[in-house]
């Protein structure tokens, strides 16, 4: 697949970030997520789990990951829908072209190729849980977490359980 240069661009700017990051006892990973091995006191995923194929086995490696003690905290997009037709996409793009051109943004074409390129395509190839399904496949790996709605994303937080000695 070619590479839009939007994600180059993207790439470049959370690398600048990188090298501006305060905390040494942080620890930064880019790998795949069925990669990465340990016990974090917290582990995050924002709007990205909807990409995986194999969910079920993504959130039992995440939930591995978590020390005792420590915390998931999981967002991503719900839909009542499961996806989003190309038609309607595109149609949302030329819509904010003509807010952006009434506004005079200069940058209003740019805008309009960059959300009409690669990322159209990302976009078409997103599959959404509902809300139900989303705590239900989620709730199944993480018992006893809360689930709440963050702006239009649905988030799970989780707290691993301390061990109790048995008696």
């Amino acid at each position: 697949m070619k590479r839009d240069q939007s994600f180059d661009h993207l790439a470049e700017r959370y690398d600048r970030l990188g090298d501006k990051r305060p905390r040494s006892n942080i620890a930064y990973l880019e790998s795949g997520i069925l990669d990465v091995t340990g016990q974090y006191d917290f582990v995050t995923s924002s709007a990205t789990l909807h990409h995986v194929a194999d969910l079920p086995a993504v959130l039992r490696h995440i939930r591995s990951l978590v020390a005792v003690g420590g915390r998931a905290a999981l967002t991503d997009t719900v839909s009542p829908r499961p996806a989003n037709p190309r038609w309607w996409l595109y149609g949302g793009e030329v819509r904010k072209l003509a807010r952006n051109l009434i506004h005079c943004n200069a940058g209003a074409w740019e805008i309009f190729r960059l959300g009409t390129g690669d990322w159209l395509d990302h976009r078409v190839s997103d599959r959404y849980l509902s809300r139900a399904g989303f705590e239900q496949a989620y709730g199944a790996v993480f018992r006893g977490a809360q689930f709440t709605r963050v702006g239009g994303q649905y988030a799970l937080v989780w707290p691993r359980p301390e061990i109790t000695a048995l008696i």
